[in-house]
């Protein structure tokens, strides 16, 4: 019997749920947007990561496109809706 990929299990998650899977993500994009959810400010994302303070601006500003919204709060909350939030955030 094959593996499913985190992914892959939250692809059917949403199919049984009826919610819709949110945006591919880079690693590090996936990185910033847990840090996020944690509360992580940017300057202790960014030492958290090794990265420079803009990089992490870059990253948020970047998620904040892919799922459309204007707000980190608008952000996470869409990220709750997601369908890939338990796989993407919790590792689940």
């Amino acid at each position: 019997m094959e593996k499913k990929s985190s992914r892959a299990r939250a692809r059917q998650s949403s199919k049984q749920s009826g919610r819709v899977p949110g945006p591919r993500l880079t690693k590090r994009e996936s990185e910033v947007l847990e840090l996020l959810y944690r509360g992580q400010s940017d300057k202790l994302a960014a030492a958290a990561l090794g990265i420079t303070y803009s990089g992490i601006r870059r990253h948020v500003d970047s998620l904040l496109k892919k799922y459309a919204v204007n707000s980190r709060l608008q952000l996470l909350a869409a990220l709750i809706e997601c369908s890939d939030f338990t796989a993407l955030v919790l590792g689940r």
